[in-house]
């Protein structure tokens, strides 16, 4: 009956060819869609670290760039300053400081002010400094008082500072914490927090002061900083090496989409009407399926074809599964059969065209495949494979059944 469709479709059957070694290789077989996203999440993470570093540089580096600029001028210590024989060391000490405003334009209020006594690394004593106003490139002095009538050290502390003080000197070191605000010359008020570190401030073992000139403290790292930039490190290094190991095993199995050529195509019983765009024909299409992988193996577990003029489908069919070793290359042939099958009026008078114009008419094949690509002891990926095999001119008079494709073999799209 016109208009009636019977399509049957044929299985076709690959037949293996073991590639020669040197064969070429396809274009690289793109990265599939996990390795993109673990990319994107790495590009995303590293950009993160990166700002996260910034931030705690500019926390760690915020002293160098402090308003203040503290100095030790002088010392005045009670002696002794240590008894070897007692389980503890003896802190009266008073330190002047010099304090500069550095800045042109601003004020400063010294709100809270700490001051902290070491030696070496051992903590001896703290004390707290009067708040005190600066303004625009004043110095100021204060005094930061140290008072500990028995602090508990180990027997390593008293022993060192004996050796110095028989030396003729004593080295400590000095913290000092402050709470800045500054005053910009408006009712704005901006708080900021300045740490110094005074070292090698050496002390007389005979008078109890200050030895040399007065000595200048340096910018102290926060501790927040440091902690922040400890963690930053270790984020960023983590998703580096992560990254870099996932990069190594991508350059090693290097995987390559498979390679699709149409080598032949035969066309036989053919015959389209044209007042009832009925089509009958039988086409075999013979490819050559290439795996250029070294490390990758695949399996094609199914495989549907149709075969087109421009965007109209003329028939389907499916071929069977087959199995690809490394560097190996499969012929496998499709048969696609239609029978009274009804197609556009417009593709059918554009198909009797060519053939009378022309005396060829250009087909299109597309496949789309499931496959599972298989590396050594790797887990096992699937994907759908699709593959266009374009402008397969067909040698087609207006007078014949049938024709073979012409102008040599064809290459195919293959995407993943």
């Amino acid at each position: 009956m016109e208009g009636e469709r019977s399509d049957r479709a044929v299985v076709g059957h690959p037949v293996v060819v073991t590639l020669p070694r040197h064969a070429t290789t396809s274009s690289t077989l793109q990265p599939p869609l996990w390795y993109r996203y673990f990319c994107i999440i790495l590009g995303t993470a590293t950009a993160i670290s990166i700002l996260f570093t910034i931030i705690s540089v500019t926390i760690t580096e915020h002293g160098r760039h402090a308003p203040s600029e503290f100095s030790v001028t002088s010392v005045l210590s009670a002696l002794p300053m240590t008894d070897v024989s007692a389980s503890h060391v003896r802190i009266n000490m008073n330190i002047t400081l010099s304090v500069r405003n550095r800045e042109d334009d601003t004020s400063l209020y010294y709100d809270l002010v700490h001051a902290g006594l070491l030696y070496k690394d051992v903590f001896l004593a703290n004390t707290t400094i009067d708040s005190f106003y600066q303004g625009k490139k004043d110095i100021t002095a204060v005094e930061a008082r140290f008072w500990a009538p028995a602090v508990n050290v180990d027997a390593w502390v008293r022993h060192a500072m004996a050796a110095e003080s028989s030396d003729g000197a004593v080295e400590f070191n000095m913290v000092v914490e402050a709470t800045v605000g500054l005053s910009l010359g408006t009712p704005t008020r901006k708080l900021k927090l300045v740490t110094a570190m005074c070292e090698g401030v050496m002390v007389d073992a005979t008078t109890g002061s200050m030895q040399g000139e007065k000595n200048k403290c340096e910018p102290y790292p926060d501790p927040r900083a440091a902690f922040l930039r400890r963690l930053v490190v270790i984020i960023a290094a983590s998703f580096i090496i992560a990254g870099t190991i996932v990069f190594i095993v991508w350059l090693v199995l290097r995987p390559r989409v498979p390679e699709f050529r149409v080598d032949s195509v035969s066309l036989s019983n053919f015959n389209l009407s044209s007042t009832s765009s009925l089509l009958t024909g039988n086409w075999d299409v013979k490819f050559a399926v290439s795996n250029p992988n070294h490390k990758i193996s695949l399996y094609y577990d199914h495989i549907a074809a149709s075969v087109f003029y421009k965007d109209e489908s003329l028939s389907e069919t499916t071929v069977a599964p087959f199995d690809q070793g490394t560097r190996n290359q499969t012929t496998v042939t499709a048969t696609f059969s239609a029978a009274a099958r009804y197609v556009d009026k417009k593709a059918a008078d554009s198909i009797l065209s060519d053939r009378t114009s022309r005396g060829s008419v250009d087909f299109n094949v597309r496949m789309v495949a499931r496959v599972r690509l298989k590396a050594g002891s790797w887990q096992e990926r699937r994907r759908f494979m699709r593959v266009y095999c374009g402008n397969l001119a067909v040698g087609l008079s207006s007078s014949s059944v049938g024709g073979t494709m012409v102008g040599g073999a064809r290459e195919c799209k293959v995407g993943l």
